[in-house]
């Protein structure tokens, strides 16, 4: 079941990274390193809730201020790294 939705991210990841080389420009690029950084880190800040435990992104932001394939691109990066060097969420939340 997980592995069709892998290729699946492994042609939006390739179409992705094409439109970010394409689009991305020079003063950009520090502005989504920054707020791809902050994503990250906010991201481990579990906030407590009745039935889970929430969590905040500010991958919406960084869609409407950087076009959405940038901001796709970066919250990819930031979910792959955190399942798989810190195992939160674990690889099929990749999907």
């Amino acid at each position: 079941m997980v592995l069709p939705l892998y290729g699946l991210a492994a042609g939006l990841w390739a179409y992705g990274a094409k439109r970010v080389a394409r689009d991305l420009d020079e003063a950009t690029l520090p502005w989504l390193a920054s707020l791809t950084a902050a994503s990250f880190a906010l991201s481990f800040i579990a906030l407590p809730c009745p039935a889970a435990a929430a969590r905040m992104s500010p991958g919406g932001t960084a869609g409407g201020l950087f076009r959405i394939w940038n901001a796709f691109m970066a919250a990819s990066m930031v979910f792959a790294i955190q399942a798989l060097l810190f195992g939160d969420g674990g690889v099929t939340t990749l999907r």
